[in-house]
């Protein structure tokens, strides 16, 4: 089946500032020592409007601010002890990820782990409050898992919270959030 030729535009994305790691090298192992077993998501943790590197190690959460004068992101600190391996939190069958889920402007962490899916706050002291579990859904113990359900979280009714969405077996599974703060409730089919 051929599809008919049609025209397209596309509206550039605005502009970005890259950033580099302190001392000028762009080894992300320099920046987060503490993760080789771990991984990097990018994420604005603070709310100032500027990428944040966010690594999971295997004792915690660290996060290297990016810093818009230095065009650098500064020196990583733990912002929390949880979501590392030491905590049984793995890549492979754990996901963890960073969404504004109060709508502060800030992200917050968001993991899908055994139980269920838990979230943690990103504070203004430079630091997550500790770990909240949410909803006891999209977890291992729900029968989800990283090979056959993809889970994220999204502003799927436009308040700005973002919303945790799962992709079963044979639907797709929203549950809203339904207050300024965690807990989120309700889980509805699509």
């Amino acid at each position: 089946m051929a599809l008919a030729a049609a025209a397209f535009t596309w509206q550039s994305p605005p502009a970005r500032r890259s950033m580099r790691l302190s001392n000028g090298p762009t080894n992300l192992q320099v920046l987060f020592g503490r993760i080789a077993t771990g991984f990097v998501r990018w994420g604005d943790v603070n709310g100032d409007g500027h990428p944040d590197a966010v690594g999971f190690g295997s004792d915690g959460v660290y996060v290297g601010l990016g810093n818009p004068a230095s065009n650098k992101f500064d020196d990583a600190t733990r912002w929390i002890q949880n979501y590392g391996t030491d905590q049984a939190w793995n890549t492979t069958d754990y996901t963890r990820l960073l969404a504004d889920v109060n709508g502060d402007g800030k992200d917050d962490i968001v993991g899908y782990g055994i139980q269920g899916t838990y979230v943690s706050l990103a504070q203004s002291n430079n630091t997550f409050n500790a770990a909240s579990l949410v909803v006891a859904n999209f977890g291992s113990d729900q029968m989800w898992n990283n090979t056959d359900h993809l889970r994220t979280a999204a502003d799927v009714n436009g308040d700005g919270n973002a919303d945790l969405v799962g992709f079963g077996d044979s639907a797709t599974y929203v549950a809203i959030q339904t207050a300024p703060t965690p807990p989120i409730h309700g889980l509805s089919q699509h």
